[in-house]
C-alpha cells in the first residue's frame, strides 16, 4: 500500500533540492569575430566575456551593444561580466599602434566566453517555496493519520 503523504514528502524534497542546486563547472568557447551576437540564457548566473587582440601592434575598437566602445590590444584584453540578455560585439576599426594608420577590419579580435555557474531551474524561489510547502503538508498529513486514524485490525 502506497503512503501518499510520504510520496508527497519525497517529491517535495527533490523539488527543494533542485531549487538549491547549481552547476559550477566552467565552460569556455572562443571565436574570432568581425561582428558577433551572443545570447546569454536566463539560467546562467555567472558569465564572463574577454575580448582580446590576436596580433601585436594593433589597437582594435570594439562596439558592444551600440553604447560601449572599448579599445583592445594584445597586451590589455577587455573583460566584462554578463547578465542574461543579448549582446552584440562589432569591430569598428583597427589602428596600427606605431603610426596611427587605420587598417582594414579583419578577424584579429577574439571573444572568449566563459560560463561559471548555471542554475538547474529558472524560478528558484518558486521551486523552493513549493518544495517547502509540499514537505510540510505531507508531514502534517502523515502525523495526523498516525495520531487520529486507528488501525483497522487489532491483533
Amino acid at each position: 500500500m502506497i503512503k501518499w503523504e510520504l510520496l508527497l514528502v519525497s517529491i517535495s524534497i527533490a523539488i527543494l533540492s533542485l531549487s538549491m542546486t547549481t552547476i559550477n563547472t566552467p565552460t569556455h568557447f572562443t571565436i574570432n569575430f568581425k561582428s558577433y551576437t551572443l545570447k546569454v540564457p536566463n539560467l546562467v548566473q555567472e558569465a564572463i566575456v574577454t575580448i582580446s587582440q590576436n596580433k601585436s601592434g594593433l589597437i582594435t575598437e570594439v562596439l558592444i551593444n551600440h553604447d560601449i566602445v572599448v579599445n583592445v590590444t594584445s597586451a590589455t584584453p577587455y573583460t566584462m561580466y554578463l547578465k542574461p540578455g543579448t549582446y552584440t560585439f562589432s569591430i569598428i576599426k583597427e589602428v596600427n599602434e606605431s603610426d596611427g594608420k587605420i587598417l582594414n577590419v579583419t578577424y584579429n579580435a577574439t571573444i572568449t566566453y566563459t560560463i561559471q555557474k548555471v542554475k538547474l531551474v529558472l524560478h528558484q524561489k518558486l521551486f523552493y517555496y513549493s518544495g517547502m510547502a509540499g514537505t510540510i503538508i505531507g508531514l502534517l498529513i502523515y502525523v495526523i493519520k498516525r495520531i487520529f486514524v486507528k488501525k483497522r485490525f487489532d491483533y
